[in-house]
Formats: structure tokens, C-alpha cells, sequence
């Protein structure tokens, strides 16, 4: 048996160690928060060059890599050949749903409207996600969720309504962005009714295998010009497109992941909602996008209504809300 002191010494690296494990965490969730916040914007620049369903390769690859590179190949291939076919149907629907409907949505919406609009009603799919749960799961609507989710839907509404000085004004790509938030909302219902242990990286691998394949097989029929957009970069967004790939996704992605294996879910969702912010202050500062009050108010409300959702628990359990986290980290981008 140890003596005292050993046991003090061995009690002593022990904190030590979880001090730096969530000092560690702090750091990776500081680097998902700042690489979410540049997401919106980075991909704003890039619609200027490539369509929306080439962005939606783009994006659904990057991911998938990330997938490969944390993982490896070789684990997740043994996790696909472990499924069943039924999961395999289920995958592959919340893959169409999350990794091709809702991007090419968000996307197109991304196109024809703001980055501050779109970064504010992305958080749509929360709402979506929390009246979906009630319709088809069966889930308690408590006093404190309805008042979130009213608060959520308000600050929509009142930035849709700029400020209720008109009448209600939604751009199309507000519709669009809206419309993926319903989309990427229906991918996690299914998730949670039909594979609720399924692996994150599966998810996310099986997303970018679906988004190639839905792109292999329309683009004869669409005309897309992938190889020509290519050739219309410039340096500058050849640097956006590297910053969107690696900063954006992989290390953002990469970056989730960690500081949830070493923070509590609670925490990283909380701090996460500070992208919100982030993404505002971004396309304003670097895209300079007019930042009118009420969009500062109602991206207020909306944050708010944000982390009543996160406290008040929109999963019934943290396993569901980690595993929620890890699967739609910046999915829709």
C-alpha cells in the first residue's frame, strides 16, 4: 500500500492533471469559438466564386476528412461494416437531411442574403429541433422551454420584421436559411428516434459520402462548372478557401470535440453561443455588412433564448446533448 506521502504526491499529479486537461479544453473551446464565428463569413466570400452546390461538396468533404484524418480511416471503415442495413437507411437519410438538404439550402440562402441574417436565423434549427421533440418524442414542454423558445422565435421575428418598423420583410435567403434550420432539425430528429448510439464521426463521414455522390450523380444535369470556378480563383479567395477548409472546418470540428471530451456539455454549450456574437462582429468588421439596431437587438433576444435552451436542456440527457454537439458542430457549413 502506498504510504501518506505517496498518496498526497499521487493525489497532487492527479490535479494537476485535470488542471491541464481543462485548461486544455478552455483552450480548444476558445478555437471552436473563434473559427465558428469566421465560418459564416468565409463561406459568404466563397458564393462569390462557387456555386452553392459545389460549396455543398466542399464543405461535406472538408468535413468528412476531418472525420478520417482524427479517427482513421481504418476504425471508421470497421464502424460502417459493423452497421445493419436498417441503420444504414437511417444514416443515409440523416446524411440526405443534414449533409445535403439543409447545406445546399443554407447555401443558396447564404447567396442572397446577409451574414449577420444568416448567422441569426441558423439558430432556427434549436427552435425546430425543440417543437419537433415534442411533436413526435413525446418530450415535457416546461414553462422555462416554452419561454426559451419563445424568445428565440421573438428575436427571429423581430429581425425579420427589422425592428417591427415594416411589415414582415424576409429576404429569400432568409426563407432558405430557415428552411435548412428545419432540415438540419429533422436530421438530428431522426438521429435521436432511429440511431441515437451511432458515432458522431460516423455521422459525419456518412454526410460527406452522401453529399459526393448525390454531386457525382446531378452534376451531368446541372451544368455545374466546378473545375472553371477553380480557375476563377484568386489569390485572396484561394486564401479564404484554405482559411474555410482548415480553420473553419477541420480545426474548428477538431477543436469541438476535444474541449467537449474534457469539459462539461453544459459548458461548451453555453461558451459556444458566444458565436453568435462572433459571427456578427465578423461580418462586420471583416465584410463590412451595415449592422443596424434592431439586428443587435434581436441577435440579443435570440442569444438569450439560446442559453435559456442550453440551460433548461433541450436533450434528455448530457450523453444526448454531447452527442448532438459532436454531431452537428458547424454541419450546415
Amino acid at each position: 500500500m502506498p504510504t501518506s506521502s505517496q498518496a498526497i504526491a499521487i493525489g497532487s499529479q492527479t490535479r494537476v492533471s485535470a488542471d491541464s486537461s481543462q485548461a486544455a479544453g478552455f483552450a480548444f473551446l476558445a478555437t471552436a469559438i473563434v473559427s465558428s464565428s469566421v465560418l459564416t463569413v468565409l463561406a459568404k466570400q466563397m458564393t462569390t466564386v462557387f456555386s452553392a452546390f459545389s460549396l455543398l461538396l466542399l464543405s461535406q468533404v472538408f468535413g468528412a476528412l476531418f472525420a478520417g484524418f482524427t479517427f482513421g480511416v481504418v476504425p471508421v471503415c470497421k464502424e460502417f461494416r459493423a452497421l445493419t442495413m436498417r441503420k444504414f437507411l437511417y444514416l443515409s437519410l440523416v446524411a440526405s437531411l443534414a449533409g445535403v438538404c439543409g447545406p445546399m439550402l443554407w447555401f443558396l440562402g447564404l447567396s442572397s442574403t446577409t451574414a449577420v441574417n444568416a448567422g441569426l436565423f441558423s439558430r432556427s434549427e434549436m427552435l425546430f429541433l425543440f417543437l419537433l421533440s415534442i411533436l413526435f418524442l413525446g418530450e415535457k414542454m416546461t414553462k422555462q422551454k416554452a419561454i426559451a423558445a419563445t424568445m428565440v422565435l421573438f428575436g427571429i421575428v423581430f429581425v425579420a420584421l427589422r425592428g417591427f418598423s415594416i411589415g414582415l420583410s424576409l429576404y429569400a435567403g432568409d426563407m432558405l436559411i430557415l428552411a435548412a434550420g428545419l432540415s438540419f432539425a429533422l436530421g438530428s430528429l431522426v438521429v435521436k428516434m432511429r440511431v441515437p448510439h451511432a458515432q458522431p464521426e460516423l455521422i459525419v463521414v456518412m454526410r460527406g459520402l452522401i453529399a459526393a455522390a448525390v454531386f457525382c450523380a446531378a452534376a451531368p444535369f446541372l451544368n455545374v462548372t466546378l473545375i472553371q470556378e477553380f480557375e476563377l480563383l484568386t489569390v485572396e479567395l484561394f486564401v479564404v478557401m484554405t482559411l474555410y477548409g482548415f480553420v473553419g472546418r477541420f480545426l474548428g470540428i477538431y477543436s469541438a470535440y476535444q474541449s467537449i471530451e474534457r469539459l462539461n456539455v453544459s459548458t461548451v454549450s453555453l461558451f459556444m453561443t458566444l458565436s453568435i456574437v462572433g459571427g456578427i462582429a465578423a461580418a462586420t468588421f471583416y465584410l463590412g455588412e451595415q449592422f443596424e439596431l434592431y439586428q443587435l437587438i434581436g441577435g440579443m433576444i435570440i442569444v438569450m433564448g439560446v442559453l435559456l435552451m442550453n440551460h433548461h436542456g433541450i436533450h434528455r440527457s448530457d450523453h444526448e446533448h454531447k452527442h448532438h454537439l459532436k454531431m452537428g458542430h458547424g454541419h450546415h457549413l
